[in-house]
């Protein structure tokens, strides 16, 4: 089947432009949201300083297989994304928040690139155009875009496949339908290297909500997908093999089972209700929230034509299967958002620019006005929050207001006469100057306030050059942002036996680290090992106690005794 037979029978009109004009629109929207000051704040406990800090140990020691936490093997991830920081750290000599955000950065810029095309493919350029704008405004697509966390590039990968997907299903040459499948799985192995086995079943889920939509079962012949099979595993698979001959198998096992499988069947951390996702996935959709559910609908009343119906069964295949996870918690399902987008920039695109049905135009437009006067009452209420509750961020919080209040005004002009292309622009340009004002005037703020930076430079002046534990306390931070001579000299426990190696390791210079209102019910013989040093010291919101070693006799190791 051409192509032509997936393109969108409406006539868009609105946001008109070359492909060039989009790609070069899509590169500045991209460039300010995503790159902007990536710099401007702290990498942030422990989301991001966990990943930064295993990539620096793996630049320190040339061990790029093994990621590590306190110098020993954790196996919660595989190493993809601790491998683009750790060789954009060689290029510019350090590791950094600038150096450990860009791979996210630049997932979530080519993840634009692929919305756009896959809108391109299905609906029209126009409304690839609109969708990739609307995915890029998305506030969990902006946030996780500037975090050092391995989910965008996860994201990308997963999005690569399902495009190679679906454009190979489109060629009519069997030679280049091949190299657009072993392509789809070779992005999907690089998304399983990037967050585990997710990747693969996620993947799998677009392939098979395209087959399924278009009943396009044929597309591929059986032995092109046990060639893609054969592909990723030669991919995927050398790394964990690799890593189970470094470590041992037991920690393959856990990668695999305990991270996985355990955590989505009986959740060890985060758990939540099945109905989680209901409420996070409009919540974090804003600002386009109010479409969210309507352009779901929409799609399902058309499930028939064009692209909606595949791309109503990839979004549910990803959020009914993280649904049904024991653990949950939002980023999980930002793979969903490419899908989610499309949707929504499909209805905008065919509703609010054109109308194809009276009903469903006079709902999207009055949605998108409701939207500009949200955004009106949203700026007033943003500064009168900020005057009584946080004067220092009232300035900010005034130019943000005034931006937000003049864009909704003007684009409810422009919307009223009719221009709802006009509306989308200025709502556009609004953001980004939003997006401009917010990392010049807040967060230089919001800086001073969340870093871990000055509570760890502080900590490293009290203890120096000296090896340190923090107990129940796995702040990454404290070694990233330790100083130079505080590489190395940083442990992490959980058990009180690992305490006691650390302190016969260390039995003149050892210090431990743990919360203040853990003290009381450490155990009584560690104690004597230990004296007080600092018995109330600030670590970020954290009031915490420094202990010297003392070393005396113990007696019973009460993890021995199932303590």
């Amino acid at each position: 089947m051409k192509e032509r037979e997936f393109q969108s029978s409406a006539q868009e009109t609105g946001l008109r432009g070359s492909r060039t004009l989009h790609v070069l629109a899509l590169l500045l929207v991209g460039g300010v949201f995503f790159f902007l000051n990536l710099s401007g704040t702290s990498l942030v406990d422990n989301e991001e300083t966990r990943f930064a800090l295993q990539a620096r140990q793996m630049v320190e020691t040339g061990d790029w297989l093994v990621p590590r936490w306190s110098g020993r093997p954790l196996g919660t991830k595989p190493p993809l994304f601790h491998w683009a920081i750790g060789l954009l750290s060689l290029a510019s000599g350090e590791v950094s928040e600038w150096t450990a955000r860009i791979p996210s950065a630049a997932a979530a810029l080519a993840t634009l690139f692929l919305v756009y095309a896959l809108g391109s493919i299905l609906f029209g350029r126009k409304t690839g155009f609109l969708s990739a704008l609307v995915l890029s405004t998305t506030f969990i697509f902006f946030q996780h875009a500037r975090m050092a966390r391995s989910d965008m590039l996860l994201t990308f990968f997963i999005t690569l496949s399902v495009y190679l997907f679906v454009a190979g299903s489109l060629r009519a040459g069997s030679k280049a339908r091949l190299g657009y499948l072993l392509g789809a799985y070779g992005a999907a192995a690089l998304a399983t290297l990037a967050k585990g086995p997710v990747g693969i079943v996620l993947a799998v889920f677009g392939g098979l909500a395209f087959l399924a939509a278009k009943r396009k079962w044929g597309a591929f012949p059986i032995w092109g997908h046990l060639l893609g099979v054969a592909f990723f595993a030669a991919v995927a698979a050398p790394w964990y093999v690799l890593y189970a001959q470094a470590v041992g198998r037991e920690y393959v096992e856990g990668l695999l089972i305990h991270e996985n499988l355990t955590r989505y069947v009986n959740a060890f951390n985060h758990p939540q209700p099945i109905y989680y996702y209901l409420e996070h996935f409009s919540t974090n959709l804003l600002p386009w929230s109010l479409l969210g559910l309507p352009a779901l609908v929409y799609a399902w009343k058309r499930r028939r034509e064009s692209g909606n119906g595949f791309l109503l069964l990839w979004w549910a295949a990803i959020f009914i299967f993280f649904s049904l996870s024991t653990s949950k918690r939002d980023h999980y399902i930002l793979p969903l958002y490419p899908a989610a987008a499309l949707l929504t920039g499909a209805f905008l695109g065919t509703e609010l620019l054109v109308g194809q049905g009276i009903g469903w135009r006079r709902m999207a437009r009055l949605i998108f006005q409701g939207m500009m006067v949200a955004l009106v009452v949203g700026s007033v209420a943003l500064a009168l929050v900020a005057w009584y509750m946080d004067r220092e961020l009232f300035q900010a919080a005034l130019i943000l207001g005034a931006i937000a209040l003049v864009t909704g005004l003007l684009a409810l002009w422009v919307v009223r006469r009719g221009e709802y292309g006009w509306g989308i622009g200025i709502s556009l340009v609004g953001l980004l100057l939003l997006q401009v004002a917010g990392q010049w005037k807040a967060t230089p703020i919001i800086e001073a306030r969340r870093s871990p930076a000055p509570s760890a430079v502080a900590l490293a002046q009290v203890v120096g050059d000296r090896p340190i534990l923090a107990f129940h306390f796995t702040k990454a931070s404290i070694d990233l942002y330790g100083g130079e001579e505080r590489k190395g000299k940083v442990f992490y426990a959980q058990r009180f036996s690992e305490v006691v190696s650390f302190l016969d390791e260390y039995p003149e210079d050892g210090y431990v680290l743990m919360k203040a209102n853990r003290y009381p019910g450490f155990w009584e013989e560690l104690k004597k090992r230990l004296r007080v040093v600092q018995p109330s010291l600030s670590y970020g919101k954290f009031q915490m106690i420094l202990l010297e070693n003392i070393p005396p006799t113990l007696g019973p190791d009460p993890d021995a005794q199932g303590n």
